[in-house]
């Protein structure tokens, strides 16, 4: 039988506080003792791992809009609600959270604190301070955290590897520093796991969503068209081939299983 959100979450708690505690430490320890170091190592070795098709194509489910389409094209394959509606939630509170943060931080990246190193620039005169925390950590984090529940051991091991993936290659990238990428990943678990909540507290899984169908097809459709015109037709394609593809698979492979056990019981 089908968990509910609510009985899952209520025997996370311990659990939530304790990865929350350790990344919260790690993200303190690495900001004092790591952060410079493994930057070092980084460009003496010149890590690329982020780069190439590949690696460009797996770094992009940390953009929003990769993981909202790919929820949406869940929904119309599974029609999980409440699980589609959580990962939404966890990406908006994403946006709410992170960008003030990066704002009130004021950190710059680590390659903006390179080049300026190579110039001759005063560090205080760097325009970009965004590098605390990772926002494209947080977003996988989150959505992962939230649509946990409704994924199988494999699937599930599968999206948090994913994701503490995405927050290594924007390390390799010089895009963050590894503090911004653990302190991501805690506000992203956090994230995720209130999104659950409060999609279970608030009933919003109970009823369809008003304009559900032309909302579903327009963001389908829509989010693609839009990356399109500002990304690029050739680039677009292949990531929504890529990982429509692979959605549509894991999907209908789900529902099968789903169907037979249903059959069994």
């Amino acid at each position: 039988m089908m968990l509910r959100i609510g009985s899952v979450v209520r025997g996370m708690n311990k659990t939530l506080v304790i990865v929350l505690s350790v990344l919260a430490i790690a993200a303190l320890v690495a900001r004092f003792v790591l952060d410079q170091r493994v930057l070092s190592l980084v460009v003496r070795t010149q890590v690329s791992w982020h780069s190439g098709l590949w690696g460009e194509l797996f770094t992009r489910l940390g953009k929003a809009w990769l993981p909202v389409w790919l929820l949406l094209l869940w929904f119309a394959i599974s029609r999980r609600r409440q699980h589609v509606l959580a990962g939404l939630l966890a990406l908006t509170l994403v946006g709410i959270v992170v960008n003030p943060l990066k704002i009130a931080v004021r950190r710059p990246r680590p390659r903006a604190v390179l080049k300026a190193q190579e110039t001759g620039q005063p560090s205080q005169k760097l325009s970009h301070y965004v590098s605390f925390p990772s926002g494209d950590t947080a977003a996988v984090f989150a959505c992962a955290t939230a649509i946990l529940v409704a994924l199988r051991w494999p699937l599930r091991v599968l999206a948090l590897a994913a994701a503490a993936a995405i927050g290594v290659l924007r390390v390799t990238a010089k895009a963050h520093y590894p503090s911004d990428v653990l302190a991501g990943a805690a506000i992203g678990i956090l994230l995720g796991w209130l999104a659950m909540r409060l999609v279970e507290r608030w009933g919003w899984s109970d009823r369809p969503v008003p304009f559900e169908r032309e909302l579903l097809w327009g963001g389908l459709i829509g989010i693609p068209v839009v990356v399109g015109f500002s990304e690029g037709w050739a680039e677009m394609l292949l990531i929504t081939a890529t990982y429509g593809l692979s959605t549509l698979a894991i999907g209908l492979i789900h529902r099968r299983l789903h169907a037979g056990r249903l059959r069994q019981s």
